[in-house]
């Protein structure tokens, strides 16, 4: 039998290459998906993520398995998910965390940008600021004023060094031209009961964290980072309104593969998490949340994640934050 010329060879193995990525994106998911939350059990980060994994599961027509990574930041698991491999069966919920870790710091045992690439914004909740519902202050305004008289004496909490809030409080500080005293403390809830003891004079998380003790009357939300109000606190103005217009900063969550996986993996679990976010049921927990669906395409999100890297970066500059 005479063997095939060589040209036919050559052609019949390039169309087998070419429709490789394609034949695995048809076949994806041929096993259980890994998802990694880089956070403990309970809290938001965990709750979202696990009804974005149910819904994947659900879209998928495969398991899909929860492991939470948690320490050093979200580095242990965004680790893991820069070491596994490039094919959609480890996803990881990414955060502020993520981005602010690449701002800064020089130690970490991958590389943000080549090694994770994100593939869908689930949903974001705006930062607020929080003050004792006796406060003397009421507005941007009366903080901007109180603290040109007396700079770094007005203060104000965080979750820590490098969080959302302390990058947030250095941006505003930079916009407005004033000089704030910082009050790091070892996680949200402290820092927002601190306020509400007046031990520091504001304290600044997410509209969500705030929302109970507003109601009770223990504090009072003084302006919400975003471009229009939130459904947690229809009252309280936003940053725009507030005299603040380039100001908006929010805890977002998102999903993240290892960068290199096909195009057409990438999509299938965006159309999965699409579809999810846009049952009622889970639109409806979400907004029990206070989270925004966003709800992108992967394009759309890792350019997402870039402006978020670039607004930490330009943050950290700015206060002169650095590694521990």
């Amino acid at each position: 039998m005479k063997a095939p010329p060589f040209a036919a060879v050559l052609l019949y193995v390039l169309a087998l290459c070419a429709a490789g990525p394609a034949m695995a994106a048809d076949a994806f998911p041929a096993k259980p998906i890994k998802f990694v939350i880089p956070y403990p059990p309970g809290g938001t980060s965990d709750t979202l993520g696990r009804v974005v994994a149910d819904g994947m599961a659900r879209r998928l027509g495969q398991s899909v398995i929860v492991e939470n990574r948690p320490g050093s930041g979200t580095v242990i698991g965004a680790d893991h998910l820069a070491k596994s491999a490039p094919d959609g069966y480890t996803v990881l919920l990414t955060s502020p965390g993520v981005a602010i870790n690449a701002a800064l710091r020089t130690d970490l045992p991958y590389d943000t940008r080549r090694d994770i690439e994100h593939i869908s914004t689930v949903a974001q909740l705006p930062m607020a600021i929080f003050a004792s519902a006796g406060s003397r202050y009421g507005t941007v305004e009366d903080i901007v004023a109180a603290a040109r008289k007396a700079p770094r004496e007005i203060s104000y909490g965080t979750a820590g060094t490098g969080s959302t809030g302390h990058l947030t409080m250095t941006l505003m500080e930079h916009l407005a031209g004033v000089e704030l005293l910082h009050i790091p403390f070892q996680g949200s809830a402290p820092s927002v009961n601190a306020a509400a003891g007046n031990h520091v004079m504001m304290a600044v998380d997410t509209v969500y964290l705030g929302k109970p003790m507003v109601d009770a009357g223990k504090l009072k939300a003084i302006v919400v980072f975003d471009d229009q109000r939130s459904p947690l606190l229809p009252d309280t103005p936003t940053a725009q309104e507030s005299g603040l217009p380039k100001l908006v900063s929010t805890a977002w969550y998102a999903i993240a593969v290892k960068r290199g996986t096909p195009a057409a993996i990438n999509q299938k679990i965006n159309a999965a998490i699409n579809a999810t976010l846009a049952e009622p049921k889970v639109a409806q927990t979400f907004r029990e949340m206070g989270l925004q669906i966003i709800a992108d395409s992967p394009s759309q999100a890792d350019a997402h994640f870039a402006g978020e890297l670039q607004k930490m970066q330009d943050a950290v500059k700015l206060s002169g934050v650095s590694a521990p």
